[in-house]
């Protein structure tokens, strides 16, 4: 009988063309080309390349099995079959069931839909997503907050099978000495210690216009700060009649694609980042902030609390006079070093390496036991 094997499902290369979730998945693979080559083997659908972290992967044809020759809309939904053993974990929530001899990992991000999706897309999100957790033989939880609220939605989980494994945070983020005054991204002037910073994507979770509440702070005004949106898609006609509503026009400049180097170069020479989320599962741009040492105003949710530590100003999410007054606090020098120093200490106890030293160990219980 053949040797078993890892077998992972790449259909998020095909449901993303770029994306938090695959760029995970492509780090993973990274790590797992490296360190358990030969063990490893990927599934995949024709249309995999036209996701831009996949085709950073040099991954040979012999550790390529073909995914069914069905439409994705609906490969995604079906069960794969496969003659392999050992182990399988989708980067989507995929399982196998017909083959007795594979086992079984789902991986839980977040509860964004049973929070807050509604109709068919919420239906359809929960059918898929309880299917497979019922054929889990375990579960990979990014936070011990996601793990308590899947405990809280799905109380009849075995929570021995649970396993917590945090994300990581790229090394490409570090403190840089010897800043200059002003650089040059995407044809925009920034200034050192002039913006505060916001990253990703703006959806109504992310609590993204509360950030305006801030222009009306004394410490905003008095420095002359200004508002940076890095990452995301456009900004849409409604976002910007909200922000000229909010009277920010004139305060925001807005870079759509960052490089990781532009986004490390932003965290160093911002005032301060800025998070306010209503919801995360994780919160990799805290630690992305944390690490290039630059002070992290955050709202005090349990997964960014837990992630955080003691090294953010916390405010409770739609606390407007909370938030400015925590910012404010940042005029003191000292205050803030404090606040930087304890973040970068904080930040160390996170690397992509620790996240998938600890999956390839599971990995190895649940490919011999």
């Amino acid at each position: 009988m053949s040797d078993p094997v890892i077998l992972l499902d790449n259909i998020v290369f095909e449901l993303q063309e770029v994306g938090g979730i695959s760029k995970i998945w492509n780090k993973k693979i990274k790590y797992l080309e490296s360190n358990m080559k030969g063990k490893v083997k990927y599934l995949e659908g024709k249309n995999v390349k036209d996701n831009i972290f996949r085709r950073e992967l040099e991954l040979s044809n012999l550790n390529i099995v073909p995914d069914k020759n069905l439409p994705l809309i609906i490969r995604r939904y079906t069960q794969v079959k496969t003659e392999e053993k050992g182990v399988f974990h989708s980067s989507y929530f995929r399982v196998t069931t017909s083959n007795k001899n594979m086992k079984n990992i789902v991986t839980v991000h977040d509860c964004s839909y049973e929070n807050f999706a509604v109709g068919l897309k919420k239906k359809v999100h929960i059918w898929q997503k309880l299917f497979a957790l019922k054929n889990a033989d375990r579960i990979f939880c990014v936070s011990n907050n996601t793990k308590k609220e899947l405990l809280f939605f799905y109380p009849w989980l075995n929570e021995e099978k649970i396993d917590v494994v945090p994300n990581g945070v790229d090394d490409d983020f570090y403190s840089i000495k010897d800043l200059p005054n002003r650089i040059i991204i995407n044809n925009q002037e920034i200034k050192k210690n002039n913006f505060i910073l916001y990253v990703g994507g703006r959806n109504y979770h992310k609590n993204f216009f509360s950030i305006f509440h801030l222009l009306d702070t004394e410490s905003f005004k008095d420095l002359k700060l200004e508002i940076i949106i890095a990452g995301g898609s456009k900004l849409s006609n409604s976002e910007k009649k909200e922000i000229y509503k909010l009277r920010g026009s004139d305060k925001v400049k807005f870079i759509n694609l960052v490089s990781n180097h532009d986004l490390n170069l932003l965290y160093n020479m911002a005032y301060c980042f800025v998070f306010p989320s209503i919801y995360e599962g994780f919160g990799i741009p805290v630690l992305e902030a944390m690490q290039a040492g630059c002070p992290v105003l955050s709202s005090n949710i349990p997964s960014l609390v837990e992630v955080i530590g003691h090294g953010g100003l916390f405010f409770s999410p739609n606390d407007y006079t909370e938030m400015k007054t925590k910012f404010n606090k940042l005029t003191d020098d000292d205050f803030k070093k404090e606040k930087i120093n304890y973040g970068l200490s904080r930040s160390k106890d996170f690397s992509w390496k620790k996240t998938f030293d600890k999956v390839a160990s599971l990995y190895e219980q649940l490919l011999y036991s």
